[in-house]
């Protein structure tokens, strides 16, 4: 079911029931890289969720709580500056949710700002996926 929720269409059956599961589970995993699966799976969701439901995106809602925000966003640009080991398509597509929503302008700081720019310039010019040279250009755009 995890690797398969990658996949576009396999989104869609990500309910936010199983969502909130994954989110409640996060205080629960003490294994880094599968702390890292279940964040990239819920990096794949958010920009999903804040099309269909954006007036109730548990997604969003979850990385902006004050509480958990610098954790979160701490390991999205870690994701990010992974590039494509980390489907660097949604880490970018869901840069761009948080960076256009307004409940969560404040989320990023200039710094993070200059890494999510730097890591942009640095993949566009390494091969990578067309839809994740996209999603880097309307970030940085």
């Amino acid at each position: 079911m995890l690797v398969n929720l990658f996949d576009e269409k396999s989104i869609q059956s990500a309910t936010p029931e199983f969502v909130q599961k994954l989110i409640d589970s996060i205080p629960f995993i003490v294994d880094e890289n599968t702390l890292h699966a279940l964040l990239s799976i819920l990096v794949c969701v958010m920009p999903y969720f804040e099309k269909t439901m954006s007036y109730n995106n548990i997604v969003l809602n979850e990385f902006i709580t004050s509480e958990k925000e610098d954790f979160y966003k701490d390991k999205l640009l870690y994701l990010t500056n992974r590039g494509s080991m980390y489907r660097l398509d949604k880490c970018m597509q869901t840069i761009g949710v948080l960076l256009s929503n307004y409940k969560s302008e404040k989320f990023f700081n200039e710094n993070d700002i200059d890494i999510i720019v730097s890591v942009g310039l640095r993949e566009l010019a390494t091969p990578n996926a067309s839809r994740a040279r996209v999603q880097i250009l309307r970030v940085l755009n």
